[in-house]
């Protein structure tokens, strides 16, 4: 099991076919510190200032 958490940034938006529907882009993760808090991991910087941000735990593989 994994001590980190996934950094997702999730854009909510309207599709073609005028469904309301979200993005997921993994952003970067959360590493937790001696201090009981978390050390922030970022490999991109969302734009858009409406976007929310979710921590969630690594899924675990379905070949292990």
């Amino acid at each position: 099991m994994s001590n980190h958490l996934f950094l997702y940034a999730v854009s909510k938006f309207r599709d073609g076919a005028g469904q309301d529907t979200a993005r997921w882009t993994r952003v970067g993760a959360l590493f937790p510190n001696s201090k009981g808090g978390f050390r922030v991991k970022l490999e991109l910087v969302p734009l858009d200032p409406n976007v929310d941000l979710v921590a969630m735990p690594p899924r675990e593989r379905e070949d292990e």
